[in-house]
């Protein structure tokens, strides 16, 4: 688990977002690069985003509901 601050359109606001350890690959220099994925779920209102659009069939265009999947991949310097 990864708690942090989140900052869109100069609004911040704490996420905590699910990590996952995916793997450890070694590269060409003798280092390992290591690989974690995480994600969260915000409302992108709480953030002001808030532009919509109505779709034909009555509904909205855009859900207020936002999944955030991120992947990281970092190699130590020696």
């Amino acid at each position: 688990t990864l708690y942090g601050d989140l900052m869109i359109k100069d609004v911040t606001r704490p996420v905590v977002l699910k990590g996952k350890l995916l793997g450890l690959v070694p590269e060409h220099d003798g280092r390992d690069e290591v690989i974690f994925s995480a994600t969260t779920m915000i409302n992108r209102q709480d953030f002001g985003v808030s532009w919509n659009q109505v779709a034909e069939g009555g509904g909205t265009v855009l859900s207020n509901a936002v999944t955030l999947d991120i992947t990281i991949a970092a190699i130590k310097e020696p």
